[in-house]
């Protein structure tokens, strides 16, 4: 991995300048032992190529030696319970007939045959003919199969969070090979580098998606929920990354906030029965993830009577106990369902529709869009064509991803094995599908928004400019003019700004289309009454200029809505939200982040401290109106009592949590003149916790003038807190406040519930 990382750089940096003299390594920078000696091998020219990027990508992060570490700061760590011995999966309920069909299986085998199933490789797992066992062939791969060619590059988590439609994260999860779902991190940095592999910010959203998720995938393989739990930033996460000697990052929470946040997508995904739960690097209150007592045997395998695998990557720490928890040998691989690449009939459709569905048309002054067969239309931005070199030796192959300099800076360096450097001034190349690491995929084609419209304009008999280099495009008298940008996001690294000067730039006089692989800031642009029309596309996969076409042109009206809250002013989501936590000059080898906030993040504490979004949670426009009517709520017999009435742990935790204790139903009409889907979101303000809180949300079509009602069930755990003394869940005496509407902010009817 060593090699990998140092070549990377070398073909990212070059090796082309002048040194009069050998340069030495730093002895600052505590790099192992076989690192140091492999730099130490390289040509002056080539080491002093290295160094730069090396010095520059981690300024300020270099930990302290561990001779440094002093007796006080070690007791920092080790703060998380210890819950022990590890529960004994019962093979019971769905588990059933798989424990029942395993046992058989196993007992029928060899010792050989066993070792060999047990003994993990980059092969696969063997087959055994004469008991009928195929075999299992591995890949990696959380947005798909990641360091091959010529696969299916799919819409990313966020996109398909972005769409609400739960339906369409099933049928995404039946046709793609994943290494997933992915629902932590949730997102609760804002500039995360794999916020984009998520589904959303907000747990119930996030739980939602990735069950349907789980069900889809589960039809053919094992699905793995990952990355559990609270992996919430890159920088850091790692224990001696990149020959670093630093210590992983500390993720520190109280009880509740854990319970009633961040253990809650896992929750759902455990209900929809998934099969695997991979575990995350960092550490969960001084403890590793991996070897974390309190979050496997006490929440997972206890609390929520998981009965699956559950797995690392690569490897544990190279400190504390991990054999009491449990854990199999590490996989490095995923199950691959099937050999085949090529996208069937079905796959063709989820690849565009989830692209379309995941974009949210945030702005469109005097209904500029849809576009109506322009004469003349102007395109412009980095973003609107296919990269320059998608080859199995090229720059976009596998891992990394091509920059292009602008202004004559420094290039970004950005991709698994490489650190970033903050060069604001870089933009990447071309149309961006998807987010870097290893969620990254090498799709067979991409189609991107200039090859889309100039089909669009040729059957259109539209007069098509283009001008994808200049800093400043001269506007021609057109009837339109699209620029096309984007904002990048990767695994290993952070995000170093929510937007970029040079693209804000570029959008002036235009329609606005943004990739963008999570929040992007847009106030210094947005208000300009040249711009008339803004889309979030997200990372929409292969099929980015179809989606867009689609939606520009109305042949679909556009239906997502926002998974997370844009504000106006980075500052708006706070200093501790908005960046990860970097080492100090006091304890910088052991880096902590205190999760203090509890549940207020993103929507809930911009309600909590009134501060006006730019764009709030939940928020997409569409190109027709929409009437809400004949809110109800009506109380079911089931018990609701103060504590939630004891009984047996499921798959999916206590019983009595999922007896549905209410239900809300209102009536949606379409008022316009345009099919389109409306997604009706039910919020909860639950005593004692955040204003609101998604407990509710469907996606319906409906053709003009015509109405849908839509039931919202409730259930206990929709409603109920966690005490941190009983060790268990209650419902809160007083009222409950229901809010149902268009978005987070857009509320169109209240009721309430009392307990």
């Amino acid at each position: 991995m060593v090699h990998l990382f140092v070549h990377a750089l070398l073909l990212l940096v070059g090796s082309s300048l002048a040194i009069a003299q050998r340069p030495e390594i730093p002895d600052d920078i505590p790099l192992d032992k076989g690192t140091r000696d492999y730099l130490e091998s390289l040509p002056p020219d080539e080491l002093a190529a290295v160094l730069e990027v090396y010095q520059e990508a981690f300024a300020g992060q270099v930990p302290a030696p561990p001779e440094l570490i002093t007796q006080q700061e070690l007791s920092l760590y080790g703060k998380s319970p210890a819950v022990y011995p590890s529960p004994l999966a019962k093979g019971t309920g769905t588990w059933a007939d798989a424990y029942a069909h395993v046992k058989a299986l196993v007992n029928q085998m060899t010792n050989e045959e066993k070792a060999n199933t047990t003994s993990l490789s980059d092969s696969g797992v063997p087959a055994i003919p004469r008991l009928g066992f195929p075999g299992l062939r591995l890949h990696d791969g959380p947005n798909g199969l990641n360091a091959l060619e010529e696969v299916t590059a799919y819409a990313s988590g966020i996109t398909v969070g972005a769409s609400w439609n739960k339906d369409l994260a099933h049928a995404r999860g039946q046709i793609s090979n994943l290494l997933g779902p992915t629902i932590g991190p949730l997102g609760r940095t804002v500039a995360g580098g794999r916020n984009w592999e998520s589904f959303s910010v907000d747990p119930y959203l996030c739980g939602q998606m990735g069950a349907k998720t789980v069900l889809g995938i589960q039809e053919n393989v094992i699905a793995t929920a990952k990355h559990f739990v609270l992996n919430e930033q890159e920088t850091d996460r790692n224990p001696s990354m990149f020959g670093f000697s630093n210590a992983s990052v500390s993720s520190n929470i109280d009880d509740k906030t854990m319970h009633e946040y961040y253990l809650w997508p896992f929750q759902d995904a455990v209900k929809a029965g998934v099969g695997s739960v991979m575990c995350s690097y960092q550490r969960v209150n001084g403890s590793h993830s991996c070897q974390n007592s309190w979050t496997q045997n006490g929440l997972l395998k206890t609390e929520l009577g998981f009965q699956g695998i559950l797995t690392s990557w690569f490897k544990f720490a190279q400190f504390d106990p991990a054999n009491p928890l449990g854990l199999p040998k590490n996989i490095s691989k995923a199950h691959e369902g099937s050999s085949s690449i090529d996208p069937s009939p079905e796959a063709k459709y989820i690849i565009r529709q989830g692209a379309v569905e995941g974009a949210v048309l945030v702005k469109n002054v005097n209904n500029t869009l849809p576009l109506k067969k322009p004469k003349i239309l102007s395109l412009f931005g980095y973003d609107a064509h296919t990269p320059l070199v998608n080859s199995p030796t090229g720059a976009n192959s596998k891992y990394s991803i091509g920059y292009q300099s602008v202004n004559r800076t420094k290039v970004q360096v950005q991709g698994l094995f490489v650190g970033v450097g903050e060069y604001p001034s870089a933009a990447t190349l071309g149309t961006l599908v998807g987010g870097g690491g290893s969620s990254s995929v090498t799709p067979q084609y991409i189609n991107s928004p200039f090859d889309a419209f100039q089909q669009r304009a040729y059957e259109d008999g539209t007069f098509l400019y283009w001008d994808f280099n200049s800093e400043d495009p001269s506007y021609s008298e057109s009837d339109a003019c699209l620029v096309f940008i984007n904002e990048f996001a990767s695994e290993i690294v952070d995000r170093v700004s929510l937007a970029d000067q040079y693209s804000d730039n570029l959008v002036m006089n235009t329609i606005v289309s943004i990739h963008n692989a999570g929040v992007r800031l847009v106030d210094r642009w947005i208000d300009h009454p040249n711009v008339t029309a803004v889309i979030f596309a997200h990372l929409p996969g292969q099929d980015a200029g179809p989606a867009l076409v689609d939606i520009m042109y109305g042949e679909q009206a556009p239906s997502g809505k926002l998974p997370y809250t844009v504000a106006k002013n980075e500052s708006d989501y706070s200093e501790e939200l908005l960046w990860p936590v970097r080492p100090d000059n006091s304890l910088n080898y052991y880096t902590h982040a205190d999760f203090t906030e509890g549940s207020y993040i993103d929507y809930c504490r911009f309600d909590a401290l009134n501060i006006e979004p730019r764009f709030e949670f939940g928020f997409g426009l569409t190109y027709t109106t929409f009437n809400y009517s004949d809110l109800e709520v009506c109380h079911t017999e089931a018990n609701s009592s103060f504590y939630s009435p004891p009984g047996e742990v499921m798959e999916d935790g206590l019983k009595s949590l999922w007896d549905v204790v209410a239900i809300v139903t209102v009536r949606v009409l379409n008022t316009g003149e345009v099919t389109a889907s409306e997604i009706p979101q039910l919020y909860v303000g639950i005593p004692g916790a955040p204003i609101k809180q998604l407990r509710g949300f469907e996606k319906i079509p409906l053709h003009p003038k015509e109405g849908k009602s839509v039931s919202f069930p409730l259930t206990r755990r929709d409603l109920s807190l966690w005490d941190t003394k009983s060790q268990s869940w209650y419902l809160e005496r007083g009222e409950y406040k229901l809010y149902v509407g268009s978005s987070s902010r857009d509320i169109r009817l209240t009721g309430s519930l009392t307990f």
